[in-house]
């Protein structure tokens, strides 16, 4: 707990990503980066990579924060008794996904034992690192209650029509409303209307979300 602390004072920055970089950094220093992976963190990105499979169909996009629980292997009722006990296959793991707009990495909190982050940001779905030192694993756990909710897994993207595409390069740009809709030749009243149906359809509770999502789902 006293590293825990110690890490969040110095991540004293109040926008959540910044603070969630400063600790993973803070402790990735003190790690040898060249150490061979433990058997346990083999299980751990096994399980990583069985939820890519299955669930996401990819590897986690950048932004975006997982919370995976591993199912447990339960024992059977034994048939009688000196017999063994018996052990039912374990079910698929449970997954979470939530949006943290302005991270530029994405991280994994696994059965909250565990953070699965990529080592290098060239390579994403390649170069994988577990940290289990408890400020990683707090931060990256309250980030994760901060930040988000993404829409459900399989959710059809929205069409947008030209004009919309346009005002989300205006969002982009950081055009003031008048500039934009100077721009788009319609009225700053109806600009500032399909802003906010905008940010609905993608469900983002801001402006700038709303361009990060799009950008991200390659509305744009």
């Amino acid at each position: 707990m006293a590293e825990t602390a110690a890490v969040l004072d110095r991540a004293d920055c109040p926008d959540l990503a910044a603070r969630l970089h400063a600790a993973v950094d803070d402790v990735l220093g003190a790690y040898d980066r060249k150490q061979a992976v433990e058997s346990a963190d083999r299980e751990i990105l096994g399980c990583l990579r069985e939820v890519e499979e299955s669930c996401l169909k990819n590897p986690p996009q950048v932004g975006q924060l997982l919370q995976i629980q591993r199912a447990a292997r339960m024992p059977t009722t034994a048939g009688g008794p000196g017999e063994l006990e018996s052990f039912a296959p374990p079910t698929r793991p449970g997954v979470e996904i939530r949006i943290l707009p302005g991270l530029t990495t994405w991280l994994a909190v696994i059965d909250s034992i565990a953070v699965v982050l990529p080592k290098q940001q060239d390579r994403p779905e390649r170069e994988r690192t577990v940290l289990r030192a408890p400020a990683v694993l707090a931060v990256a756990t309250w980030a994760f209650h901060q930040a988000r909710p993404a829409p459900p897994l399989g959710t059809a993207l929205p069409q947008l029509s030209q004009l919309e595409v346009r005002i989300l390069r205006c969002l982009s740009a950081g055009l003031k409303d008048e500039q934009a809709a100077r721009r788009l030749e319609i009225s700053v009243r109806t600009y500032r209307r399909r802003v906010t149906s905008l940010c609905d359809r993608l469900h983002a509770s801001s402006r700038f979300e709303a361009g990060v999502a799009a950008a991200k789902r390659g509305l744009v």
